[in-house]
């Protein structure tokens, strides 16, 4: 797959290689999962801030 080393039989997928690897992925679902909710959250309050405008509501 990455490289020309046959995967090692002895470490059984726990090695070193394995391992970064996982945590990338982790860590990069983790930042787009954090992207999305902020810009999830930065939609809503600019659609809040908007129907103030449009609409204010009367006190």
């Amino acid at each position: 797959m990455l490289g020309s080393h046959p995967p090692d039989p002895d470490n059984h997928g726990h090695g070193f290689r394995s391992n970064y690897y996982q945590r990338c992925t982790l860590l990069a679902l983790a930042i787009a999962v954090q992207t999305r909710l902020m810009s999830l959250a930065m939609f809503i309050e600019a659609s809040n801030a908007f129907a103030k405008l449009n609409f204010p509501v009367p006190p």
